[in-house]
């Protein structure tokens, strides 16, 4: 069986042609007249890129690249159009859709084929880079899980070995912190439990407003100035309210840590609607992140509070750098993304955006 390098669907047969004698000198190529027979190849193999024209009957290479960006299956095939219409109004509409690359006809074969090898390279790299990070998560995950439970485990052990010297009164007296550190090894738990599902159970219409005011009053905000600006008309999604509450939740819970040795405490906290969705914006006037760990935040076991190292701003240990990875994952289910921007001794903004294309009507 051979198997294909690419995909080329173009609905005029010479086209079709001469694209394969000028390809198939490097690639193994295979070429469809339909997005019909595309659908049906797409069904037993995935190419590595596929080529398609804009222009052709039944189903138009536009809706072709839309659907296939709307599903998180394709996400990575590479898609490069190839067409005789040149303005760059459909560039840009074939770009902002999630195509690769956008080429005219007839094109310049030589640059085309390079341009094949540049985009099948960056491939390469984005994968191995994901593999690295993925590793990078792996230790981390493995070094702060041992970093934890070996302060858990000292802690019990110390205890138990305290009450044999000391007798049962030493048991009532330190009662309290043990059963705190035995907590902190079931939240933990609890934590991954949140951070490994991949994918929501039984999704429901959700009301976005009502997920974003159950998620401010699960914390107690009485000792900042509060400014919100939510929206009354109701916008929706399929989801699950609690979790999205939850992943809300721990946003709003790093503003209220961020700003506990203000002297000015403030916290804002709106909705807007944008051109291409809705933004979810929750700003603090609190220490702010130093430049370089900003981009770290959402790393497994990563956190700026007291815990494995973070700054102690409120004379707790509780972070457990979890907080916003959970968030992450909650979002990315939602199809939602995540954006952090910080100025240190400023402050913090972050963007919860949700796409149009997960909004109901």
């Amino acid at each position: 069986m051979n198997f294909i390098d690419i995909l080329f669907v173009d609905d005029h047969e010479i086209m079709r042609f001469v694209v394969q004698k000028h390809l198939e000198s490097v690639f193994k190529i295979q070429t469809l007249e339909s997005g019909k027979e595309l659908y049906r190849c797409l069904d037993t193999f995935r190419p590595k890129v596929l080529i398609l024209d804009l222009m052709m009957p039944g189903m138009s290479g536009f809706d072709i690249l839309k659907e296939l960006r709307n599903n998180p299956a394709y996400m990575d095939l590479i898609i490069i159009v190839l067409t005789a219409k040149g303005s760059k109004d459909d560039a840009i509409e074939c770009l902002n859709l999630g195509a690769n690359d956008f080429m005219t006809k007839p094109p310049h074969y030589p640059e085309f084929i390079a341009r094949i090898k540049t985009l099948l390279r960056q491939k390469e790299a984005e994968q191995s880079i994901r593999l690295e990070s993925q590793m990078d998560a792996y230790r981390s995950l493995v070094s702060g899980l041992r970093h934890e439970y070996n302060n858990i485990f000292g802690t019990l052990r110390l205890f138990i070995q305290m009450v044999d010297w000391n007798g049962i009164e030493y048991f009532r007296e330190k009662m309290k912190p043990v059963l705190d550190s035995i907590q902190r090894g079931l939240s933990l738990i609890d934590s991954f439990n949140q951070f490994f599902v991949s994918e929501l159970q039984n999704p429901k219409k959700i009301s976005l407003s009502e997920t974003i005011k159950t998620a401010i009053a699960k914390k107690s905000l009485d000792h900042v100035n509060l400014s919100l600006d939510i929206h009354s008309f109701d916008i929706s999604l399929m989801g699950n309210q609690d979790r999205l509450a939850q992943a809300i939740f721990n946003l709003i819970d790093n503003a209220v840590h961020a700003v506990v040795n203000t002297s000015d405490p403030q916290i804002t906290i709106r909705t807007e609607a944008v051109s291409d969705g809705y933004c979810l914006r929750i700003r603090d006037n609190g220490c702010g992140i130093e430049p370089g760990k900003v981009r770290k935040l959402g790393e497994v076991f990563f956190t700026t509070k007291g815990a494995l190292g973070g700054s102690v701003h409120d004379n707790k240990t509780t972070g457990t750098g979890l907080g916003i990875p959970i968030s992450h994952q909650i979002l990315r289910l939602h199809g939602a993304k995540l954006e952090i921007q910080s100025v240190l001794g400023k402050g913090t903004q972050i963007t919860v955006h949700f796409p149009q294309s997960i909004l109901l009507d």
